[in-house]
């Protein structure tokens, strides 16, 4: 196993073990397993830049709405390249309310096709290009996004977080492990130390060449 990093089975022999629970008559795997995806959900929705990547979509001659990648949390960029170009270029992204006022008539099939300069989104899953496409071009809309966790099924699966979380994921699963015993004190210990986690770690992936790293200051409330 490389350094710092867990397995499913890891987590659940860590929360058994400190929870006192290791023939699982309380906590079980299957309770574990959830609380695992709940902490990869919570981590995502502190940091919507922790699970970065790349999609791509065919963009089609004539047509400005295209759906986006299924596991789309936060849309940041879209770029887009024509026929005749390897190469990408950005496009701005714009308010729906302000997309709307500039590029007036988006959606109507009178408007002239040419290279799409700005973007928006009026659903979710859905990226909108104006002016539409002039033609169609293959994998023609690169879009990058933060994506959620994929969420763990079994002990065969993988934790969906860097390595630097995964310890987190073992006190998020003991912090639900005590609210469940109802051992409340340790529970709003365990949670001081997992928003504790989450702090320290906001943006880590953004760290290199910083001069200074983010520190996490105790107070009062940590000793009461």
């Amino acid at each position: 196993m490389t350094a710092g990093v867990l397995t499913v089975q890891d987590v659940i022999d860590r929360v058994q073990r400190t929870f006192g629970d290791e023939s699982a008559a309380q906590v079980t795997q299957a309770d574990i397993i959830r609380w695992i995806n709940d902490a990869q959900r919570e981590a995502v929705m502190q940091n919507e830049g922790l699970l970065t990547t790349v999609g791509y979509v065919n963009t089609v001659a004539g047509t400005g709405e295209y759906t986006l990648p299924t596991d789309l949390f936060v849309l940041t960029h879209a770029y887009v390249k024509d026929s005749t170009s390897t190469s990408y270029y950005a496009i701005k992204w714009l308010p729906l309310v302000e997309f709307t006022e500039q590029a007036d008539g988006w959606d109507s099939t009178t408007v002239t096709n040419a290279y799409p300069l700005v973007f928006s989104q009026q659903q979710r899953d859905k990226i909108l290009l104006f002016p539409k496409p002039q033609a169609s071009v293959a994998q023609g809309l690169k879009v990058i996004y933060s994506r959620y966790a994929v969420d763990v099924v079994d002990t065969s699966s993988t934790i969906d977080l860097p390595p630097y979380l995964h310890t987190f994921v073992v006190n998020f699963c003991l912090m639900q492990a005590y609210e469940m015993d109802e051992d409340w004190e340790s529970a709003q210990q365990k949670a001081q130390q997992v928003q504790g986690d989450l702090d320290f770690n906001n943006n880590r992936q953004y760290w290199f060449g910083r001069e200074t790293y983010p520190t996490v200051s105790a107070t009062y409330q940590d000793f009461e």
